[in-house]
């Protein structure tokens, strides 16, 4: 891979750049460039993805404060840590627990008998 860099100048019309522009949607016009000329792959990442992955980087930021807290002798509250992880839970579903007053999916069962491993009671 070359080392040397040049930049190579072009003149556009507005309606040309509006082109491009919508072409390339959130991609810097010197990445989108770049790649169309060389013919190599321009990567469409699809909105609802790009959604989900700051939803999801929000949630993980959540979980580190309560990990950290957790390993600085802090130790949150069992009832916060549930309501941040069903708030997880139900954004990654697209809803609330608002929207979905049955509930039923919120409940987590944790424990669990020696002699019955599905955490069922009989």
């Amino acid at each position: 891979m070359a080392t040397d860099r040049h930049c190579v100048s072009v003149r556009l019309t507005a309606e040309e750049l509006a082109k491009i522009d919508r072409a390339r949607g959130k991609i810097p016009r010197g990445t989108w460039c770049r790649k169309v000329l060389l013919g190599k792959p321009i990567p469409v990442i699809p909105e609802p993805n790009r959604r989900a992955y700051s939803e999801t980087a929000r949630w993980a930021a959540a979980l580190s404060q309560i990990a950290r807290d957790t390993n600085l002798g802090r130790i949150p509250e069992l009832a916060e840590v549930r309501k941040v992880l069903k708030e997880f839970r139900f954004a990654l579903l697209g809803t609330t627990p608002e929207e979905d007053e049955s509930d039923s999916h919120s409940v987590v069962r944790c424990e669990s008998s020696p002699s019955d491993p599905s955490g069922e009671s009989k």
